[in-house]
């Protein structure tokens, strides 16, 4: 696994046995009997990577999760991707990344103006990769509040380069002050429902984060309420796409976890022509 993993895994669970870790840089080849396993850039969360492995000139990619952008790099001569199918229905079609984050950006600077606290509730990795999306895409220079548990990875994030803003834990005496002005945006980690309740509060601006909706960049819930379609997975377009540039002669769409390995096996087949299976094969009950 990569550093930035590692902490991030020791942070929440057990800690991991050191002599049983293998620390990869990217484009660091470790070698392993006759495989040689190599690490890619992969744009999702601090630490995620593509892994690469060769043998006797035979080379296989999985993807693991990504957002197709720059940052995640898109290698050649692959023989077998095994790709994520999260979003691999033809129906999970985003609108284009520009729009969602103008979306995204026309809210908050709207909100400001009505002197209103700012809410926005995503899952942990999501929220750090929101804070340095907003500071230093948009130049959002907001105080951000946050849960002890996402300051702690949001410490990580800056040990590892990355400057994601000024940010505070909501229980610390500068988060009580900040709290007062009313002048911050607070993260709210929304797999934790308990945590959640506490933060559904009247005279604020919530917006939700959703990989879930398609078509438009954003839903009205109700006042003061919107979701947003903002993902840190690549959509059934991006997903289409990151195979076409790679060309790959087999393709393998992950069927173990939630999403639509099956559909998107057909959809490979029919526009890219290139043989495809869905894996694990899932018995199905009659």
């Amino acid at each position: 696994m990569t550093a930035p993993t590692l902490e991030l895994i020791n942070l929440f669970y057990q800690k991991i046995k050191i002599d049983n870790v293998k620390i990869l840089d990217f484009h660091k080849p470790f070698k392993y009997d006759n495989y040689k396993v190599e690490f890619l850039p992969a744009d999702h969360v601090l630490g995620s990577s593509q892994v690469l492995v060769s043998i006797d000139g035979y080379h296989i990619l999985y993807s693991s999760d990504f957002l197709l952008t720059p940052k995640t790099e898109i290698p050649s001569n692959i023989d077998i991707l095994i790709i994520d199918a999260t979003y691999g229905s033809k129906s999970n079609i985003r609108p284009p990344q520009e729009l969602i984050y103008e979306t995204i950006f026309n809210l908050i600077n709207d909100t400001l103006k009505k002197n209103l606290p700012i809410y926005i509730f995503t899952h942990q990795g999501k929220i750090q990769e929101t804070m340095d999306l907003l500071f230093n895409e948009m130049s959002i220079h907001l105080p951000f509040l946050l849960s002890n548990n996402s300051l702690k990875l949001a410490k990580i994030y800056e040990k590892f380069g990355r400057n994601i803003g000024e940010y505070f834990s909501f229980d610390s005496d500068q988060g009580a002050e900040i709290l007062k002005s009313k002048n911050f945006i607070g993260f709210v980690d929304s797999s934790n429902i308990l945590l959640e309740k506490q933060f559904i509060l009247k005279n604020s601006f919530k917006i939700d984060l959703s990989g879930w909706i398609f078509k438009k960049p954003s839903i009205k819930i109700g006042k003061n309420h919107y979701s947003i379609a903002m993902s840190a997975h690549a959509d059934f377009n991006d997903l289409m796409k990151y195979i076409e540039i790679i060309q790959p002669k087999f393709v393998i769409t992950d069927n173990f976890r939630f999403g639509s390995a099956q559909e998107f096996c057909k959809e490979i087949e029919k526009n890219l022509h290139i043989q495809s299976i869905a894996l694990p094969i899932k018995s199905v009950s009659k």
